[in-house]
């Protein structure tokens, strides 16, 4: 091999060393980048569980603003209260009353359940004047007792709330009047204003005028 063909072969060994990057630093920087973006994966929050917050947020903030816009029940309304069934049934019925008389309602007690449809529910609610019906449940077993509170709307004639308290049976009438008003308003709120509004199918009295004077006419021959 002549001495330029040796320099020719010497320059190109050169060229392609420098060209080619260590294997140890593209590793290195492989490594690096890989790093990278682990960290930045573990810092984003999980979607999942913020979209499970935001829910959350919503829907208590949906809570507080029924709460704000039911309306307050109208003092002096009526209601009708049946007699509560079970054991201990009356007990738990005159904490009921002496609640209602507590917060300015005019509960009625002579009135009986003796309908079959809304129908009829409605036209006497209409009829009496009542916002709404009251009536319940109530069992033992022995030293524990239950009692379920229903609140008919006498606008539609239908059971729009409920709601059951449990406990001691010698204690259990005395807790539930200390809590059933705030559980009992909002509902007690919407019957008052239901009832409030101008019923379907309402006709006005039929008004006369009896003052308007009758004209004359001629007789014949006259």
């Amino acid at each position: 091999m002549s001495a330029i063909a040796r320099v020719a072969l010497v320059s190109a060994l050169g060229v392609a060393t420098l060209a080619a990057p260590p294997a140890g630093h593209a590793a290195s920087k492989h490594a690096k980048a890989s790093a990278s973006a682990k960290t930045t994966a573990s810092k984003s929050p999980p979607k999942n569980k913020a979209s499970a917050k935001a829910k959350d947020a919503c829907k208590d903030k949906d809570k507080d603003k029924d709460a704000d816009e039911a309306p307050a029940p109208t003092p002096g309304a009526k209601l009708a209260v049946f007699p509560f069934a079970g054991d201990d049934g009356d007990a738990v019925r005159q904490k009921v009353l002496h609640l209602l008389r507590a917060k300015g309602m005019k509960p009625n007690t002579t009135l009986r359940a003796m309908f079959d449809t809304p129908e009829q529910y409605r036209e006497t609610a209409g009829a009496l004047g009542l916002v709404g019906y009251v009536d319940g449940e109530v069992s033992v077993d022995a030293g524990e007792a239950s009692a379920t509170i229903f609140l008919r709307s006498g606008a539609s004639g239908l059971r729009t709330w409920s709601a059951t308290f449990s406990g001691d049976r010698r204690q259990m009438a005395s807790d539930l009047a200390k809590t059933l008003w705030d559980q009992w308003s909002p509902a007690l709120g919407r019957a008052c204003a239901d009832a409030a509004k101008p019923r379907p199918g309402a006709r006005e009295p039929m008004r006369i005028n009896a003052g308007t004077p009758l004209a004359d006419s001629p007789r014949d021959g006259e």
